[in-house]
């Protein structure tokens, strides 16, 4: 079962989160190798719905099983102000497994720049 992370985010703003996946049980948690795999974030407003936006993947350390998930500036796009997300992570192998998802909620500027 994938975990949930909401975010939250400011209209016009860039949200960054640091993630690191990990494997084993509690006492043997360990980083996952991310080598070789593929990492995939969108968000949508409904779970059928067409993505109409991906999350940007940076800062990636396979060894050390961590990167950065990054929505930029241009949340125009996000024009509801509930959404969903998840993040699928496709092995080397070609099976995929879902380790994040949750709602994205998008907090609307109300000032607007001249």
């Amino acid at each position: 079962m994938a975990a949930v992370l909401h975010i939250e985010i400011d209209q016009g703003t860039v949200w960054r989160r640091l993630v690191r996946l990990r494997t084993g049980t509690t006492e043997s948690n360990q980083p996952l190798d991310l080598t070789g795999y593929q990492l995939h974030a969108q968000v949508r407003e409904l779970w059928s719905a067409p993505a109409f936006k991906s999350v940007a993947i940076e800062n990636l350390d396979p060894a050390g099983g961590s990167f950065e998930l990054v929505l930029d500036d241009r949340q125009r796009e996000l024009r509801r102000p509930d959404l969903l997300w998840d993040l699928l992570v496709v092995a080397p192998d070609g099976s995929v497994a879902k380790y994040l998802e949750g709602p994205v909620k998008v907090r609307f500027t109300v000032t607007r720049l001249p």
